[in-house]
């Protein structure tokens, strides 16, 4: 059974839960099994582009994207919000202020770096065990906190149709609504995002990505290596003395250790991803 990634060109309209659904059906169709399969970081239901999607070990790779880069390219509105700040909700305010372009690269420096940003109340952040949006949904009142994100840099590429087309380059967690509310807010003005699509997510970029019927015709084809989304990872290579040990899971006293998370590879295979502890290399995600 493969293990390893799939770089998913996603459609409009479809949520990643049901990208997901869509790639296990296709592998267990080619395989005549069931194949684990799990998507690397939500993209909004009306949203387009890069959906890294993961595949058997793959899967065990989840908790790394958070140090993933996303760049996305989405329209903003001004001058009407809604409650789900995107085009598919139902509009709450007005404002006759339409800001110009100078007006909004003046504020635009604001929201680069570390900021803390509060995510729209239609979001798949869990409230007590609820998704935000089932609570939104049913008219509850909840309240989320912000959370630190980073905004790495914003540009404003055109305005077309009253659409302000922005690319934007952010940390894993960050809500572009959000960011077209708070702009807005800091114009005296309110907006919402008309459209995104995202044109990366670490290393997947949309020029890579594939359709379903591509997948469909050659799955095997379009399946990258586990190795794809760690090759940015330092490597430590154990030592032959204590590769046994280490296969075993026992922790082993080294020197010189990489920081911070790290590739194992033991006899020239990759074990899994590794940390220094007191010391001591630990395994803490087995791929082997």
């Amino acid at each position: 059974m493969p293990d390893g990634f799939i770089n998913v060109l996603k459609p409009s309209f479809m949520t990643s839960s049901d990208v997901v659904v869509k790639v296990r059906g296709i592998l267990k169709k080619h395989y005549g099994e069931k194949v684990k399969v799990g998507h690397l970081g939500t993209l909004d239901p009306g949203g387009a582009g890069v959906l890294p999607v993961a595949i058997g070990k793959g899967a065990r790779l989840f908790p790394y994207t958070d140090e993933s880069v996303k760049v996305y390219r989405a329209g903003f509105k001004f001058g009407v919000e809604t409650d789900t700040l995107d085009s598919f909700g139902k509009v709450t305010k007005t404002c006759d202020k339409i800001p110009t372009k100078e007006e909004i690269l003046t504020v635009l420096p604001k929201f680069i770096g570390k900021i803390a940003q509060l995510p729209p109340n239609y979001s798949s952040i869990s409230v007590n065990g609820k998704r935000a949006y089932d609570l939104a949904r049913e008219g509850k009142d909840f309240t989320l906190s912000a959370r630190e994100v980073k905004i790495f840099n914003i540009e404003l590429l055109y305005v077309e149709d009253g659409n302000f087309v922005f690319e934007i380059t952010c940390s894993s967690g960050t809500y572009v609504r959000s960011i077209v509310r708070d702009i807005a807010a800091a114009l005296g003005t309110v907006g919402y995002m008309s459209f995104i699509i995202r044109l990366k997510s670490g290393k997947f970029e949309i020029a890579d990505a594939v359709t379903f019927d591509e997948i469909s015709e050659n799955p095997e084809k379009y399946i990258l290596p586990v190795g794809f989304f760690l090759s940015d990872f330092k490597r430590f290579n154990v030592p032959e003395p204590l590769s046994e040990k280490v296969l075993n899971g026992v922790k082993v006293k080294l020197r010189k250790l990489p920081e911070g998370n790290f590739t194992v590879y033991v006899r020239g295979e990759l074990l899994g991803i590794g940390v220094e502890e007191n010391g001591c290399l630990t395994v803490r995600t087995r791929l082997l």
